[in-house]
């Protein structure tokens, strides 16, 4: 995307990327968000952000994957977020991820995560595992829902996330959805539930409009904050 500074545009790409595939096994290498968990199209969600792997946290690195008849795995080995490598800011270290996915039925998906992330000059080496269930009941209902344990190992303790989104086709090209979620805390950081609900609109092929409400509480604080969001996406 354009970059408009004291030095005029610049292009910038944050994803870029060359792949093989034969027999079931690819490799992947480049610039990419490494599998971790459901992506949920919402990229505040609290099951990617605390991971350190939000929607701008792309690692340079080398993806392997296996697809199977029912199950689909995933493993990446980086020497760091791309853009620690590229700035070289003291906070590049290894990262490596896993992801097994498995249909358990036509309408039972299974996920099963891992992450682990060495110790750099800014932030000690931590860890994260996680399982995830898909349910499809009928063409028109989703629901997602996925926990995960974070683990720090310089004793600022472990915090538990809680994710689910389960979504709806009221209507042909009008999609509802409610995401409850929740972050329990630590010594350093209080714990955070949000409830997001949204509607998305698809008014012809290749155009999203999304309309988001967020609504965080953080534990022992009486306010909570509220935001509305509107999005148009348009896909190519």
């Amino acid at each position: 995307m354009p970059d408009i500074g004291d030095k005029g545009a610049t292009l910038y790409s944050r994803e870029h990327w060359v792949s093989y595939e034969t027999r079931g096994v690819a490799v992947k290498v480049g610039r990419y968000l490494p599998a971790y968990g459901i992506h949920f199209a919402d990229h505040t969600a609290f099951n990617r952000g605390n991971l350190g792997f939000d929607k701008y946290d792309q690692v340079y690195g080398v993806e392997v994957s296996r697809a199977a008849e029912t199950s689909f795995l995933q493993i990446s080995v980086s020497p760091g977020r791309a853009e620690s490598i590229v700035d070289g800011h003291g906070e590049a270290a290894l990262n490596t991820t896993g992801r097994l996915q498995v249909d358990v039925g036509p309408k039972v998906v299974l996920v099963g995560s891992g992450l682990y992330r060495n110790a750099s000059a800014l932030q000690a080496r931590h860890g994260a595992a996680g399982g995830a269930v898909g349910l499809a009941f009928s063409k028109r209902l989703s629901i997602w829902t996925e926990g995960d344990a974070y683990l720090r190992g310089d004793g600022g303790g472990t915090s538990f996330v809680f994710a689910n989104e389960t979504a709806v086709e009221v209507f042909r090209g009008v999609l509802l959805k409610v995401s409850p979620q929740g972050l329990t805390g630590t010594d350093r950081v209080p714990g955070v539930f949000r409830w997001n609900a949204g509607a998305h609109l698809f008014p012809r092929a290749h155009v999203d409009v999304s309309l988001e409400f967020y609504l965080d509480k953080a534990k022992g604080r009486d306010e909570a904050f509220k935001v509305f969001l509107a999005q148009l996406h348009m896909f190519l």
